[in-house]
């Protein structure tokens, strides 16, 4: 019975993480795996957005921190709009084959820490895609669908739906200088109601930066005109305008960059010390260009940043009197892939009075916050650190979705990027 025990145990240790249920979100299951990145070819800071029947494609992108190159495959899952598998087969969505696998790898070059770096295009001659919705990219190894190593986000869209919209100011006085007011216009044309409201077959997403755990949905419109939908003066389609992203650089090893306080080596990692972050809740808003919340890989003194670009640990510490009783800080932006995850959450350091965090981390350059999980909160705010300012610059990303009773799937409509300019 020992053996048998053990021999379980050992299998539920392969592959690290393997084990660990499916995440329908941006998730990394393997340790040695880093730096994910999904955007549309050519394009890093673009979002995995695609038009159904583009000849644009996506491109992953991963490092891995072995040193023998591994077997990994990915294949994708139409979801609905609330990230659950849709009631379809595979066949369905994809011409081509159930699953790709990734044969492009590069070994790292003239860097301390050495890695893999794997990439693919989709779709592609092997692997076309028939649907709009949205989509979970599965990577996993061995050709065993159970060792999953990443899963990543991304959407296809028809554009069958016109979105028209503005960010404004709250006509409230308590939140004219805190928060940001969307308003919509949603043109649906001869979309088929079966001569019913619009309305009750169509989901309106609205997410912050692309971030989905601030995201908002279900609206109802105001009123309907000239084959439109007018979302105005609507209290569930007001935001915190939060504050501009913090920033810091790590492209050279040789010079302190941006907000890097000091640089030490100790093998066989450099280690970037941060100047000590501030609360900014009762700061005056002050405005500087960010990439909201995201990350470009780079290295100054090297030409292809995708293999010589080395890894090295940055050092965060946010001072604070006291540690918090209700909740947890934590860093979020794409670094982390915006997970409330041990990755993420900040540690209280009683000596230096701070929270603090450790991350290895490709060189480039990153943006980043700071965000309070308040005990049993199913959101993260960041007006506790951050503070909350009308004139923040944000993206705010409107997904349209159409869903028929006489249809299987929930069909993605309509994608718009609206900026605030407020400032």
């Amino acid at each position: 019975m020992k053996y048998i025990v053990l021999c379980l145990f050992l299998l539920g240790l392969k592959n690290g993480n393997a084990q660990e249920k499916l995440v329908y979100a941006d998730h990394i299951y393997k340790s040695s795996i880093h730096t994910v990145q999904l955007y549309k070819k050519g394009a890093v800071l673009s979002y995995p957005v695609l038009s159904l029947n583009s000849s644009v494609p996506l491109q992953l992108s991963f490092d891995d921190l072995s040193e023998d190159p591994g077997e990994y495959s990915y294949k994708i899952i139409h979801c609905e709009d609330d990230w659950t598998p849709s009631n379809i087969t595979m066949s369905d969505y994809i011409d081509g084959f159930d699953y790709q696998d990734i044969q492009k790898y590069e070994y790292s070059f003239n860097t301390l820490v050495s890695y893999i770096h794997y990439s693919v295009d989709f779709p592609n001659e092997d692997l076309k895609i028939l649907l709009s919705g949205n989509y979970l990219l599965v990577v996993f190894e061995n050709h065993d669908e159970e060792q999953v190593v990443l899963t990543r986000r991304f959407w296809v869209v028809e554009n069958q739906i016109v979105v028209e919209g503005t960010v404004k100011p709250s006509n409230l006085p308590v939140y004219k200088k805190t928060h940001q007011q969307v308003e919509l216009t949603i043109k649906y044309g001869n979309l088929n109601t079966n001569g019913s409201n619009i309305s009750q077959y169509l989901n309106v997403v609205i997410v912050p930066n692309n971030r989905w755990a601030l995201k908002r949905e279900h609206f109802q419109p105001t009123f309907i005109k000239d084959n439109a939908l007018v979302y105005q003066y609507n209290d569930s389609m007001l935001f915190p305008g939060y504050n501009e992203y913090r920033y810091f650089e790590t492209k050279s090893e040789r010079y302190k960059s941006m907000n890097v306080n000091t640089i030490t080596y100790r093998p066989p990692y450099y280690h970037f010390y941060l100047f000590p972050d501030q609360v900014r809740n009762f700061k005056q808003y002050t405005y500087h260009k960010d990439i909201n919340g995201q990350y470009v890989v780079d290295v100054q003194e090297a030409d292809n940043p995708a293999t010589e670009a080395d890894y090295v640990y940055v050092h965060f510490l946010l001072p604070y009197a006291v540690p918090l009783d209700d909740g947890d800080i934590y860093l979020s932006g794409a670094m982390v892939d915006w997970e409330k995850s041990e990755t993420s959450k900040m540690k209280y350091d009683m000596t230096q009075k701070a929270y603090v965090k450790d991350l290895l981390l490709k060189q480039g350059h990153y943006n980043y916050c700071y965000t309070f999980w308040k005990n049993g909160s199913a959101r993260p705010d960041d007006m506790l650190i951050e503070g909350s300012y009308y004139e923040t610059t944000n993206d705010y990303w409107v997904y349209v979705y159409y869903k028929n009773p006489t249809e299987r799937y929930t069909r993605l409509m309509a994608v718009k990027k609206l900026r605030s300019n407020l400032n």
